[in-house]
């Protein structure tokens, strides 16, 4: 089997993951529960499951594998809201801080195999790019409480952010479809 066949079906996991991760939309009811219609849980756990097999391929990848899983449970609070006020902020800056190293660390690694797989391809500039922009935007937004305070601003780092994570969705598609085997 060559390396696009074996990284074909991490692609196309990894796209489907990220858009669980990144697009997240609810309805809550009366601030105790909340609907997730694309529920983030998912999308952790299919970058875990991404994680585990293509550990093979690259090692460093099972060592991300827990911590995926870790965030997979840690985003099951989202159905719950009224939980948010009660977990210590330390713990959720430990959260926070294993996100941002678990996105850089998973874009990383899968623009090392799709350079890899498709030597002299842009997918690895662009997926490294994506990371950098991903990794900037979320420290960005988890930081915008202790820096700024400005409405307008807040308003342009969702847009800044909401397009980095398009960005990144369309490089994943597009990481999939370069390596799709041939029909």
């Amino acid at each position: 089997m060559t390396m696009q066949e074996q990284l074909y079906p991490l692609a196309r996991r990894a796209f489907w993951g990220y858009f669980f991760v990144l697009l997240n939309f609810n309805i809550t009811f009366q601030g105790v529960f909340a609907l997730q219609l694309i529920p983030t849980s998912v999308g952790w756990w299919l970058l875990a499951r991404v994680c585990r097999e293509g550990k093979e391929l690259r090692p460093s990848l099972g060592l991300l594998s827990s911590f995926c899983l870790v965030l997979t449970v840690w985003n099951v609070q989202q159905f719950f809201p009224t939980l948010e006020k009660q977990i210590p902020g330390l713990i959720t800056l430990l959260v926070g801080l294993v996100t941002l190293y678990t996105h850089f660390q998973f874009l990383t690694d899968l623009a090392a195999l799709a350079d890899e797989a498709l030597p002299g391809g842009e997918h690895r500039h662009k997926l490294r790019t994506a990371r950098t922009v991903v990794v900037i935007m979320s420290t960005l937004l988890y930081c915008y409480d202790l820096f700024f305070r400005l409405p307008a601003l807040m308003v342009m780092m969702l847009v800044v952010g909401l397009c980095v994570y398009i960005y990144i969705l369309v490089q994943l598609w597009g990481l999939s479809k370069s390596l799709s085997p041939a029909e």
